[in-house]
């Protein structure tokens, strides 16, 4: 069972590069991440096809040419999903041990 991460990103690659590495080192069960570049500038961008390169079964990159805002980009990363289960993310988020797995139980401890 997988979880899509739609992360939308402008800028910030400092922020970007701690929630994805504590995403990579936290993570435990399966997932994606779909990153939603809103138009992000030249060092953010190839922070990102760099990222993409080295876990090309983990990344979903999806680039626009305007930043058209939070809701139209996460809209865009749940139509890309295909995963059971999709979770929105922001860009400046810390996660620790089990996280996601640990939701993943919670949402299926209820219809």
């Amino acid at each position: 069972m997988r979880c899509d991460i739609v992360m939308p990103v402008w800028n910030k690659k400092e922020l970007t590069s701690r929630c994805l590495d504590s995403i990579f080192e936290n993570t435990n069960c399966d997932y994606r991440i779909i990153i939603i570049d809103n138009a992000s500038d030249s060092p953010v961008r190839g922070y990102l096809d760099s990222l993409k390169q080295s876990h090309p079964d983990k990344i979903i990159l999806i680039r626009n040419q305007e930043n058209l805002g939070f809701t139209k980009a996460v809209n865009q990363g749940i139509v890309n999903s295909s995963g059971e289960y999709v979770c929105v993310m922001n860009n400046d988020v810390i996660v620790f041990d089990g996280w996601l797995s640990e939701m993943i139980r919670i949402a299926e401890s209820s219809k």
